[in-house]
C-alpha cells in the first residue's frame, strides 16, 4: 500500500487545529510480561517507578479506514515477532484508544484491557496515546508504525571523513561578566576600535568576525557575546556554537554572578575552555585569586594540576594578546577543528536583523561545507535565496568556507539567532522542508499542550479540597508592553527580563517583540491595550512620535539595556499600590514599676531606659513582651525626674506613663512607631 498517498489525508483527519480536553493520561508501568518491551526506542520505555501524572485529552476521536484488515489479532510475544514480519501501519502522532482500535482491527473494550494489563490506569475510548505509546502497543499487535512520509528537515548529504578533512579556523566566543573587557580585548586582536562603538561601552548583541594571524596562514573567528544579566540566552547560544570559549575574567575583580552563568553554560556546552584574565596593566591584579575562585566552580588551571590555558592579558595594552592567539590555535590543533568544504552546508545564526534600505539580515557562522552567492537555506521556520553575502568588513563576497561568519541577504522572512542553517537543493524543496518542520512542530506543540495540562491538573489532584470552581479568579492587573528592537537577541532579552518582573497585585505581559522601528499600527495596539511601547536601538519617525503623543501613548527610547531596565522598573513601581510599614524609630527598656497619684487613684508609671533611637511623645507607642506586641496606643505622659518632655534620647532615662494604662511588667519594651506608605519590593 502506498502510505505516502494516505499521509496528506490522515493528517487531514487526524490532527484538527481545534481541541477539546476531557480525558485524562496516566503514565504508564508495564506490569505483565507477556507484553514485551521492543528494544527501540529505549527512552520510551515507561519506567516501574512512575506516579500518576494527568493530560487532558481531545473528545473528538479520529475516524479513519483501517490500513489492514484482521479480525482480533492477538498481542504478539517476542519469539512470534521474530518469526512474523511487523505490517507497517499509518497513526497520527496522537490518537485515542477508540481510534487505535479501529486500526488494529481490535474492539475497544479488548485493547482496553490489554492497555490496564500493560500498567494504563483508568482507560476509556476517549483516552489519549501519544506516538511512542501507540508505537509499542502496535508492535505487540504485530504492527511497526508510522507518522508521515519519510522527513526531509535535515540534510542528506553524508560527509566526508573528519579524519581526512583539512583544519578549519576554529570559532571562538568570548564570555564572561559584563564591564571585564570582552570587548577592548577583542578590539586588541583585530586592531580596531570596537569597545568606543558600543553604546554604553557594553556589547548588547553576538558580533562574529574573522582575525587572520601568523602573517594570514592561519585565522580565528570570533563571537563576542554580551556580559550583561539581561543577555543569557545569547551567552548560552553563543557557547552552544564555539568550538572554543574564552572565559574573560577581570583580574581586580574576580569571578562575579555572568561568570558562574558563563561557566554552567560551558559545562552544559562541553566545550574546551581558556582563562583570560584581563586588565593586567592595572594595580592590584591578583591572578592567583582568580584561579583559586575558578576551581570552586570546577575549572582548573594548568600550574595547579589541570588542562585549562590561563593567560594574563591588557586589551588596552596589548600585554598577552599574542600568548591568548597562540593558546587558542595549540588548543585548535590539540582539538582538531576539522571540516571539508565540500561537505553539505550547516551552519548557525548568530544574529538577525531588518536593515534600512536592505531587508532580512542574518549573521552566519559556517561549520561545515561552503556558503555560496546563490544557495537556497533554510534556517529554523525561514527560508530564502542568498542574494548576497558580506564579510565582517561588509564587503561583498562569493563564498564563504567553514569556520568564517558572513552577513547573508535575501531572506523570505527574518530568521531567529540560534537557528540551524543547513542548505536544500531549490525553492520547491525549500517550501517542502518547512511543510515538513511545520508538521513536526504541530505534534511537538501538541505533546507540550498536554504536558502543561498534565501539570495543571496534577496540582488540582494533590489539592483536592479546592476544586477548580473555588479557585479565585486572579484579579491582578497587567503592565502591558509593546518592544521593537533592532534585533532578534535584543528583542530575546527584553522579553526574559519582563518574564522576571512581577508583583502579585501586577504582572507583566508583553503583547509582541519584534524586530524594526515603531510603527503607527503600533501605537494603535498600544492605546487599545493601555501599553506601554520600548524601541530599543530603532528609530522613531517624527510622524509616528507625533501619532503616539496625540493618543498619549508612552514610547521609551533606549540603547542601553540597563537605562531601560532602570526606568521600567520605575514605570512598573509608580503602578503598584504603596504599602503600609512600620518604622520602629526608638526602645525604651522598662526597668521598673512606680505608682503615682492621679485623679484620686494610684496608677502605674514605667521607669525606663532609652536603648535605641530618641524617643518622641508624639509617636505612637505599642508594649512588646516576649517579643509580642500586646498594646498599641499614645503616650500620656513623658518625664525626664520632675520635668514633662516632648522627647528622651538613647541612654537617658525617664518616666513614661501609657494612655489606657495598661499593665506594664518590668522587662518589657516600650517603642515607638511610625506608619509610613512605601513603594513595593518586587
Amino acid at each position: 500500500m502506498n502510505f505516502t498517498k494516505h499521509a496528506s489525508s490522515f493528517s487531514t483527519i487526524c490532527m484538527p487545529k481545534s481541541w477539546t480536553w476531557s480525558c485524562f493520561f496516566w503514565s504508564v508501568s508495564p506490569l505483565s510480561s507477556s507484553f514485551a518491551k521492543p528494544a527501540k526506542p529505549s527512552k520510551l520505555i515507561p519506567s516501574s517507578n512512575v506516579s500518576n501524572s494527568f493530560v487532558h485529552l481531545p473528545t473528538r476521536s479520529f475516524h479513519t479506514s483501517p490500513l489492514r484488515a484482521e479480525r482480533n489479532p492477538t498481542p504478539l510475544s517476542v519469539a512470534s515477532r521474530k518469526q512474523k514480519q511487523l505490517r507497517p501501519l499509518l497513526i497520527p502522532p496522537v490518537l485515542p484508544v477508540s481510534s487505535l482500535s479501529n486500526h488494529l482491527q481490535v474492539s475497544t473494550q479488548r485493547l482496553m484491557r490489554d492497555l490496564t494489563r500493560l500498567g494504563f490506569k483508568n482507560v476509556s475510548p476517549s483516552y489519549l496515546l501519544t506516538f511512542e505509546y501507540s508505537s509499542l502497543i502496535a508492535e505487540e499487535y504485530g504492527y511497526r508504525v508510522h507518522t508521515d512520509s519519510t522527513s526531509v528537515a535535515s540534510p542528506q548529504k553524508p560527509k566526508s571523513s573528519q579524519a581526512n578533512a583539512p583544519l578549519r579556523p576554529p570559532v571562538v566566543t568570548l564570555m564572561g561578566h559584563v564591564d571585564h573587557g570582552k570587548t577592548t580585548l577583542l578590539d586588541a586582536l583585530r586592531k580596531s576600535s570596537v569597545a568606543a562603538s558600543e553604546h554604553g561601552g557594553i556589547t548588547q548583541k553576538i558580533g562574529a568576525f574573522t582575525v587572520p594571524f601568523d602573517k594570514g596562514s592561519k585565522s580565528i573567528t570570533f563571537l563576542d557575546t554580551p556580559g550583561h544579566m539581561a543577555f543569557e540566552a545569547m551567552r548560552k547560544r553563543g557557547a552552544n556554537i564555539a568550538d572554543i570559549v574564552v572565559l574573560v575574567v577581570a583580574g581586580d575583580d574576580g569571578v562575579k554572578p555572568q561568570t558562574v552563568e558563563a561557566i554552567k553554560h560551558i559545562q552544559s556546552a562541553d566545550a574546551p575552555v581558556i582563562i583570560a584574565i584581563t586588565k593586567c596593566d592595572r594595580p592590584g591584579l591578583q591572578p592567583r585569586k582568580v584561579i583559586e575562585q575558578l576551581m570552586n566552580y570546577g575549572i582548573q588551571a594548568e600550574e595547579f594540576g589541570g588542562d585549562t590555558q590561563v593567560v594574563s592579558v591588557s586589551g588596552k595594552t596589548g600585554s598577552g594578546v599574542d600568548e591568548l592567539e597562540a593558546a587558542i590555535l595549540t588548543l585548535a590543533e590539540i582539538l582538531e577543528v576539522r571540516s571539508s568544504p565540500k561537505d553539505q552546508l550547516e551552519g548557525w545564526v548568530v544574529e538577525s536583523c531588518v536593515a534600512k534600505g536592505v531587508g532580512s539580515l542574518a549573521t552566519i557562522v559556517v561549520k561545515q561545507g561552503t556558503l555560496s552567492s546563490g544557495n537556497f537555506l533554510i534556517a529554523g521556520n525561514s527560508w530564502g535565496k542568498v542574494r548576497s553575502l558580506l564579510d565582517v568588513n561588509n564587503k561583498r563576497v562569493k563564498q564563504v568556507i567553514p569556520g568564517q561568519a558572513a552577513q547573508v541577504l535575501g531572506w523570505k522572512e527574518l530568521p531567529k539567532a540560534g537557528d540551524h542553517v543547513f542548505q536544500v537543493k531549490n525553492e520547491s524543496a525549500a517550501k517542502e522542508v518547512l511543510a515538513d518542520i511545520a508538521r513536526r512542530n504541530g505534534a511537538q506543540e501538541l505533546y507540550q499542550l498536554a504536558e502543561s495540562h498534565n501539570k495543571q491538573l496534577e496540582e488540582q489532584r494533590l489539592n483536592s479540597s479546592e476544586t477548580l470552581e473555588s479557585i479565585p479568579e486572579n484579579k491582578s492587573e497587567y503592565f502591558n508592553v509593546i518592544a521593537k528592537c533592532d534585533d532578534t537577541g535584543s528583542a530575546e532579552a527584553i522579553i526574559d527580563f519582563f518574564k522576571g518582573l512581577r508583583n502579585e497585585d501586577l504582572q507583566t505581559r508583553v503583547l509582541y517583540a519584534a524586530v524594526g522601528p515603531v510603527t503607527e499600527t503600533d501605537i494603535e495596539r498600544a492605546e487599545t491595550s493601555n501599553a506601554i511601547i520600548i524601541s530599543f536601538g530603532v528609530p522613531v519617525p517624527k510622524a509616528t512620535f507625533r501619532e503616539a503623543e496625540r493618543h498619549k501613548v508612552k514610547v521609551l527610547f533606549h540603547n542601553i539595556i540597563y537605562h531601560l531596565m532602570e526606568e521600567i522598573r520605575t514605570l512598573f513601581r509608580e503602578r503598584l499600590p504603596p504599602v503600609l510599614v512600620q518604622r520602629v524609630p526608638s526602645e525604651a527598656s522598662v526597668q521598673a514599676i512606680f505608682d503615682i497619684r492621679l485623679k484620686k487613684s494610684n496608677v502605674p508609671v514605667a521607669g525606663c531606659r532609652v536603648t535605641n533611637g530618641t524617643l518622641e511623645k508624639a509617636h505612637k507607642a505599642r508594649l512588646v513582651r516576649a517579643g509580642k506586641i500586646i498594646w498599641t496606643g499614645e503616650i500620656e505622659s513623658l518625664k525626664h525626674l520632675k520635668d514633662e518632655v516632648t522627647k528622651i534620647a538613647k541612654g537617658r532615662d525617664c518616666g513614661i506613663l501609657l494612655k489606657g494604662i495598661p499593665e506594664i511588667r518590668v522587662g518589657d519594651k516600650i517603642q515607638s512607631y511610625l506608619n509610613e506608605y512605601r513603594p513595593p519590593e518586587f
